[in-house]
Order: C-alpha cells, then sequence, then structure tokens
C-alpha cells in the first residue's frame, strides 16, 4: 500500500472564507465555470447584492439562506449566513468594554439583555454559489418531505436511473439553453467546415485548368488535395463522433468536476489534512465548507475517496471492506494527531441519500449537531463496516428509508413512478 501523508501544516489559514470558489457541498460546477478564478476580486462584499427571497430560515442551526442577484452579473446566486459557535480563546475580547448591553427586561436577579459586539468578534459563516443552477435552489430551498421505504428493487428501477442520468437529476431549463446554444454553433462550424471544403476544391480546379491552358490542353491528372482544416475545425467535427459511453462519461466529469479538482490536487490543496494516495484504499481528508476550522466544537471534515467508480452506500460490498476501515482508522488517526480529538469524540458516517454521487465519508465532533445526522439520513461508518462483514452484499437487500424532500428530482421520479399513489 502506498504510503500516506498527513499535511500538518496545511489547517485552514484563519478566517479564510470559500466565496470566492465555485465548490459547494453539493456538485456545483457549471458550463460558466467559476468567476473567481476569473476575477480574484469578486465578492469582497455583499455591496451589488439584491434579496430576491429567503430560501430557508433555519433557527435550528442558527442560519440563513437567500437566493440574490448580484448588480451588472447574469444569472442568481445563493448566499447561506450561519452564525459561528463561540470561541472559547475570544471570550476574554468578548466579555470586555467593547461589548455593549441593552436591556430588555429584568425581574429579581434575572437580567435579560441583547450585547452588541464588535465587528471583528462576530464573524459569520458566508457560502456563495454563482453562478447559481436550479438544482442548487431545489437542495436550499425549505420544502415539506417524505418518507421513502427503498427497496432493492425501487432502487434498480428509480433511484439507480436517476443516478446513471444525472448526479443531481434532471436537466434544468438554462443548461438546455446553453446546450441547444452549443448544438447550434457546432451546425454553423459544420457549415463552415463544408463550405472551407467547397473553396478549397473550387481553387484546386481553377489552378488545374490554368495549368492545362499554360501546357497548351496538356492531359493533367491532377488530383484535388484535401482540404485544410484548421485545428479548431476538427476538434469540433470530432466531437459529433464520441461513442456514446465517452460522452456519457464527459458528462459524468462535468458535473463532478470539482470532486476531480481536489483529487487531483488543482484545487483547494492547502486545506488538505490528510492524504492517503493508494488508487484502491486511499481518500482525500479536508475540512468540509461548514467549518472554519478556527473552533473544534464544531469541527466538521470529509474524507473523498480515490476511486471514481463508487456513488454511494448501496454500491458497497466485501469487496470495498479494505476501503471502508482504512478510511474509518486513518481519517481517525489523522484528526487525533491534527486537532487532538480522540476517535471516540468524533461521529464517522455517510449520507443516504447522499448531495453528490461520488463515495465520502463526514467526520464531526459530537459536540455538533451538524446537518444530516438524524435517522433517515445518515449511516454510521462503524455500523456499515459490521452489517458488510455479516452479509457482504447487506447494502443490496436491504431496504433503505431515507427522507427526501417534495421538491426533489429524485422524488418526482419516485411520483412518476406510482410511489405516492397509495
Amino acid at each position: 500500500m502506498a504510503e500516506a501523508t498527513a499535511k500538518g501544516a496545511c489547517s485552514p489559514p484563519t478566517k479564510k472564507q470559500r466565496t470566492d470558489d465555485c465548490s459547494d457541498a453539493v456538485d456545483s460546477t457549471t458550463d460558466q465555470g467559476c468567476v473567481g478564478d476569473r476575477d480574484p476580486h469578486f465578492l469582497t462584499s455583499f455591496k451589488d447584492f439584491e434579496v430576491v427571497r429567503i430560501l430557508n430560515n433555519d433557527e435550528e442551526h442558527k442560519s440563513v439562506v437567500v437566493e440574490c442577484q448580484i448588480k451588472g452579473k447574469e444569472g442568481v446566486a445563493v448566499a447561506q449566513l450561519q452564525k459561528l459557535p463561540f470561541n472559547a480563546q475570544k471570550l476574554g475580547d468578548i466579555l470586555s468594554s467593547g461589548t455593549t448591553l441593552k436591556t430588555l427586561f429584568q425581574n429579581d436577579i434575572y437580567y435579560n439583555k441583547t450585547a452588541l459586539v464588535p465587528p471583528d468578534l462576530n464573524e459569520m459563516k458566508a457560502t456563495i454559489i454563482y453562478p447559481a443552477e436550479e438544482k442548487h435552489i431545489l437542495r436550499y430551498e425549505k420544502q415539506p418531505s417524505s418518507f421513502i421505504q427503498e427497496t432493492p428493487q425501487l432502487y434498480r428501477e428509480v433511484t439507480k436511473r436517476f443516478i446513471e442520468t444525472s448526479s443531481l437529476g434532471k436537466e434544468v431549463p438554462h443548461r438546455r439553453k446553453r446546450k441547444r446554444k452549443r448544438k447550434i454553433k457546432h451546425m454553423m462550424m459544420k457549415v463552415l467546415v463544408s463550405l472551407e471544403r467547397t473553396l478549397d476544391i473550387h481553387k484546386c480546379f481553377t489552378h488545374n485548368h490554368q495549368h492545362e491552358t499554360e501546357e497548351n490542353n496538356k492531359t493533367n491528372s491532377m488530383v484535388s488535395p484535401q482540404p485544410q482544416m484548421n485545428e479548431d475545425n476538427r476538434q469540433m467535427q470530432n466531437s459529433h463522433i464520441l461513442p456514446d459511453h465517452q460522452r456519457a462519461e464527459e458528462k459524468s466529469n462535468t458535473q463532478l468536476q470539482w470532486i476531480y479538482n481536489i483529487l487531483d490536487h488543482k484545487k483547494e490543496v492547502d486545506r488538505i489534512v490528510f492524504e492517503d494516495p493508494d488508487p484502491d484504499t486511499g481518500f482525500i481528508l479536508l475540512p468540509d465548507l461548514k467549518w472554519t476550522g478556527e473552533q473544534m466544537e464544531d469541527l466538521y471534515l470529509q474524507a473523498i475517496v480515490r476511486r471514481r467508480d463508487i456513488t454511494c452506500l448501496r454500491e458497497l460490498d466485501a469487496s470495498h471492506l479494505p476501503l471502508l476501515k482504512n478510511l474509518l482508522e486513518k481519517g481517525s488517526a489523522a484528526i487525533k494527531e491534527k486537532y487532538g480529538i480522540p476517535a471516540h469524540k468524533l461521529r464517522v458516517y455517510l449520507h443516504y441519500q447522499p448531495s453528490f454521487y461520488h463515495l465520502h465519508v463526514h467526520f464531526s465532533a459530537l459536540s455538533f449537531e451538524a446537518p444530516g445526522t438524524w435517522a433517515g439520513k445518515a449511516h454510521l461508518l462503524s455500523s456499515v463496516i459490521s452489517n458488510i462483514e455479516t452479509c457482504s452484499d447487506h447494502y443490496q437487500k436491504v431496504t433503505l428509508p431515507y427522507t427526501l424532500k417534495d421538491n426533489a428530482p429524485l422524488s418526482a421520479m419516485f411520483k412518476a413512478h406510482g410511489y405516492f399513489s397509495e
């Protein structure tokens, strides 16, 4: 097995916010690319943001998600603001003359007040997706949910088809528009190539005719050369003859490109906490978007496996036990070494359904009630390992219940299948 390496000096920089990165906990790749890569000064404040509507105001997690428009920019943005847990090291600065108190009411020895904390001690976590697609809005929009009792048959007939069709379900309208634009562009390029070929043939014919005249109409057996296409035209023409499986693979790669950017060290290299390069059992461990890296109370990391052929919990069997055990053991050990939190203080789990279909594992502090840790969503990694050791194809045989938003694309597929008709 390849030697794993811990990134001891690569913890998230203090107060670093990923507002200039197009990655999200869910696939955020768009055909327009990452605006932050083109303009390093993009999104330094909320100056040009206009609120369109509130998607979700979560009192329990002290967060709000808003759909916004940015002046002078096309499309929409999704902005999530979340209160951070108190940093124990800064409590002395908060409990000082810099914080003013305003009385709401007082009764005997009980004083109810609001505290106005200095701005530098009152940070919020900001996560911004721009340009946001319909799938991001659907994910964050508050909606009623339903329980799905997914049998192995329902997985094969509905969920697996959904995963194979798209990592996040149906294609949204503006993506279809971009595809139509690309199709028109391809058609125009074909016309140009055809015209170029016609012109080349005409030039060749004219040259031959002149040569025959100069040689007193002598017989000439010149053969017209093949038209020369520039590299752009050749690539554009070749794009129409890709095999179906290659086009499907290319589409899948695009939808998970932000994951592959991490695995290929093209993005977020400075955030890697631990890395095991083994192609079969290796993974990359890095902080989740929900954690700033400043306090241990809400520690939250994510391990992304190197293998690109495992989408979710349903596909796991005995052949994956070395990978799963490696994730649990080395992931927990790396967190203990880096942050001083032992394994018995960690919650290590998988989501089903996951937010994106590339196998990944969540590591969070027990003191942090991270989103998605409830029954019907989280599956403890230790239990997953035990279930597979007991029955090698456990997750291909059992019914897996989970909650699903009523506006989710997968929910629409279950409805079309007749699941909710009973």
